[in-house]
């Protein structure tokens, strides 16, 4: 091939002279949803904001002047940060002292939308900044759903920075082969003028919330942490976040939800420990598909199923989660 005979690399896209959306004011946030989240602290960089939380120990141990345990969760495609409280808290009360973040993923909750492909290098820039923002060295990581696959991909490029890795109802093996010609014709934005609409609705029927309960708001004022209203964030983030839309149907297409068994294939042949953690009955993921894609990259991880709850994992079955979690550590 000549020198000069190569295609041009994509333009930078800018939008007022940015190369991010901005995220919704924090008020507009905190109006609805605040009280029970821990102060939020942001981190810019050059792509945009990143909202972060830190949730301390609930208590000190006297015994020995190790650092806190440090603990990095990243959620899913839906709920932002907020979604992953109640399992941060819960694991910040662990014994051993530890130290949990959670943040919003680029064009969730209170973070930018950055005007370019969500692919997984993109999330672990994000990662990246925070850590060297907070001055972690390293961290276990936890990831749900495609938290899962960004935890993973992070894992499998920069392992030095991973103590641990759990996955709980990862993204990532899934195969476009296995849909429809229509579904990749149509999810992946068709070939002409006036499919995107068609893609965004059917992208967001897959990914987004179930019917918002009635009277969340009084529930939630009550009972704080027992009832985190999942669904009523995601529609905030729908409606009152200009970028929140377009992050998630960049994120379904290219953050690697199908086809990463080269990541898997990869932390199964590295030494970082990991625990797999499936929802019985989860309908995106289903166990013994999961089982077998596993198996089929020789995986050596521990893989446990958690009865009585589909994908859902974290929300549903957050205190089951925990103690898988802390036995796990404790046996490293």
């Amino acid at each position: 091939m000549s020198l000069y005979n190569v295609p041009a690399l994509p333009q930078l896209f800018q939008l007022d002279g940015q190369v991010s959306i901005p995220h919704p004011p924090a008020e507009a946030f905190n109006t609805l949803f605040g009280g029970v989240l821990p102060p939020a602290q942001t981190v810019t960089s050059y792509w945009g904001v990143t909202t972060y939380y830190l949730t301390q120990p609930s208590h000190a141990n006297p015994s020995t002047s190790n650092p806190p345990r440090r603990v990095v969760l990243i959620h899913g495609l839906g709920t932002p940060a907020i979604g992953l409280l109640p399992l941060a808290t819960l694991l910040a009360a662990a014994s051993t002292p530890t130290t949990v973040l959670i943040y919003d993923n680029w064009g969730h909750g209170l973070s930018s939308t950055p005007l370019t492909a969500h692919v997984p290098g993109l999330f672990h820039s994000q990662i990246l900044h925070l850590l060297s923002h907070l001055h972690w060295t390293s961290a276990h990581f936890l990831g749900y759903s495609l938290g899962g696959i960004i935890a993973a991909s992070f894992a499998q490029y920069h392992a030095s920075l991973v103590e641990s890795l759990v996955l709980v109802a990862p993204a990532g093996l899934l195969r476009k082969s296995h849909l429809s010609a229509w579904s990749r014709f149509v999810e992946w934005g068709g070939w002409g003028w006036g499919w995107e609409g068609i893609s965004a609705r059917k992208i967001y029927e897959f990914v987004g919330p179930g019917p918002v309960e009635e009277g969340w708001e009084k529930k939630f004022k009550e009972k704080g942490l027992d009832a985190v209203p999942r669904n009523a964030v995601q529609v905030w983030e729908r409606e009152k976040h200009s970028g929140h839309m377009l992050s998630l149907i960049s994120s379904y297409r290219y953050g690697g939800l199908y086809d990463s068994h080269d990541t898997y294939a990869s932390i199964a042949k590295g030494d970082i420990a990991t625990l797999t953690l499936l929802g019985e009955s989860d309908g995106f993921f289903e166990v013994e598909y999961m089982k077998k894609e596993l198996e089929a990259l020789a995986w050596i991880g521990k893989v446990q199923v958690v009865n009585g709850v589909g994908h859902g994992v974290v929300a549903e079955k957050t205190k089951e989660v925990k103690d898988s979690v802390l036995a796990f550590w404790d046996e490293l």
